[in-house]
């Protein structure tokens, strides 16, 4: 039978906001449409019982993930006194980005692992479009973008950027010392699928694995259940995936806008605390790039 957390526990209550702890304030309106009891158990209990598994054992990761959430919104250079950013095309996809990354971890927490992957993608598709057409200064295709009259999506991008001439250097540099590129299309294999293929691609190609519920990548397959639950393998895997792809989306932003920097502390939870396979590509770009030394 599900029990009450001991009140002494900081997670047993739960907190609510004041209208003047928004940045723009509303009502405080009473309750016009109460859920009942039985409901609001049957939505919440299961979800918030992996949370607080979830957080009973992976503390240390929740709060890395927390720490570079924030230091992302701190990297976004907000219009200031009426500015207009009409130039600036990594601002919007940003802003959505943040969301991403915020839901992902959120969601990871709650045991809703394979739609945490799917907010990671979301977060490389958007990042990786904005920085295409800063870099490309592609103001029509993005302003079709965000009307939604162009298809303008992560493969159009990619395409346009394996020749960037901003990137000429590096492209060289990567393949030279480590036979690896960022964009690079590759080509398919029967065996052994694609060769040659450039890591965000790759990153983007596994994120989609999970977003189109391919068999051996359902939420069933990750719970090894029904769910929620919580699974220590596959908190882990959503762990590993939002590091590799904030990893992939400073990069990103960094080639659209040379002049961004990034928190010491974002430096060493992404290029030195971290290992994966992807690891010496991303570092040898982010030196490359000026991101770290």
């Amino acid at each position: 039978m599900p029990k009450l957390l001991p009140l002494e526990d900081f997670r047993a209550q739960r907190l609510v906001l004041s209208p003047e702890d928004y940045a723009i304030g509303g009502d405080e309106v009473p309750p016009r449409d109460l859920i009942d009891q039985s409901t609001w158990e049957g939505l919440t209990t299961l979800p918030t019982d992996v949370a607080v598994q979830t957080s009973d054992h992976q503390g240390t990761q929740l709060k890395l993930l927390y720490v570079l959430g924030s230091l992302w919104v701190k990297a976004i250079d907000l219009p200031k006194n009426g500015e207009a950013y009409q130039n600036d095309m990594t601002l919007a996809p940003m802003l959505t980005a943040s969301e991403e990354f915020d839901a992902a971890t959120f969601t990871a927490l709650h045991g809703f692992y394979r739609p945490s992957i799917g907010c990671a993608r979301n977060a490389l598709e958007v990042v990786t479009v904005g920085c295409a057409c800063q870099t490309l200064k592609l103001h029509k295709e993005f302003k079709a973008w965000q009307d939604g009259s162009d298809e303008f999506g992560f493969g159009r991008a990619c395409d346009r950027l394996i020749n960037a001439e901003r990137l000429r250097e590096l492209r060289r540099l990567l393949s030279d010392t480590l036979h690896d590129s960022l964009f690079d299309q590759g080509t398919r294999d029967a065996c052994d699928g694609w060769i040659g293929r450039g890591w965000v691609r790759r990153l983007y190609d596994q994120l989609s694995n999970y977003v189109h519920s391919r068999p051996g990548f359902t939420s069933g397959d990750l719970w090894r259940s029904n769910g929620p639950v919580y699974d220590t393998a596959a908190f882990h895997l959503c762990f590993d995936i939002q590091i590799e792809t904030f990893a992939a989306c400073y990069l990103l932003t960094k080639i659209a806008k040379p002049d961004l920097r990034i928190a010491p502390e974002a430096q060493n939870i992404l290029f030195k605390d971290h290992s994966g396979a992807w690891l010496n590509v991303a570092v040898k770009a982010a030196k490359e790039l000026g991101f770290i030394g």
